[in-house]
């Protein structure tokens, strides 16, 4: 099965412990074909607000990033 998951709401930082993170993730472990469509923010590593970052496309674990 082909899953999408949007979120487009806030920043999304990789690798972090919520539930954007681990539910496609976990999709992903059941064997289906995922794919997250974030924004382009990211919380600062300035422990201040939000950071830009430039669009693209990446794969995580190990794949192409």
């Amino acid at each position: 099965m082909k899953i999408v998951h949007l979120c487009l709401c806030g920043p999304f930082n990789d690798n972090w412990g919520y539930q954007d993170n681990i539910i496609p993730k976990h999709n992903k472990k059941d064997g289906h074909d995922v794919t997250v469509i974030t924004s382009v923010f990211i919380n600062s590593t300035k422990q201040e607000g939000y950071e830009k970052v430039e669009p693209g496309e990446y794969y995580l674990d190990n794949e192409l990033k």
